[in-house]
């Protein structure tokens, strides 16, 4: 019985060790699975401030192209008022020369 007990003892003993090997394992497995996942947590954070910036990029962008484009219209109007009084000083003028002549 003794002996029996002995090797009973010996197999758990073998065992726990196998248990406490797969466990201590397991656990270095979760740690780098851990950091990888705050790894890519952070380079995710990364790529959308990125991409926040990106957009608040266009947005400047697209602000800045429409207020250009409103410029263009007020000096396009401007420059086709500039030429209608031209053409009408000119009409004057072609007018004046000739009554003289």
């Amino acid at each position: 019985i003794d002996l029996q007990h002995r090797s009973r003892v010996s197999q758990l003993q073998k065992q726990l060790e196998s248990t406490q090997q797969i466990l201590s394992e397991r656990r270095l497995v979760e740690k780098s699975e851990q950091k990888r996942r705050e790894e890519l947590a952070d380079s995710l954070l990364v790529e959308t401030v990125s991409f926040g910036a990106r957009l608040v990029e266009m947005e400047n962008y697209k602000i800045e192209r429409d207020e250009m484009a409103s410029e263009c219209k007020i000096l396009g109007r401007q420059l086709a008022s500039a030429l209608e009084q031209i053409s009408e000083v000119e009409a004057e003028r072609d007018d004046a020369l000739a009554a003289v002549l």
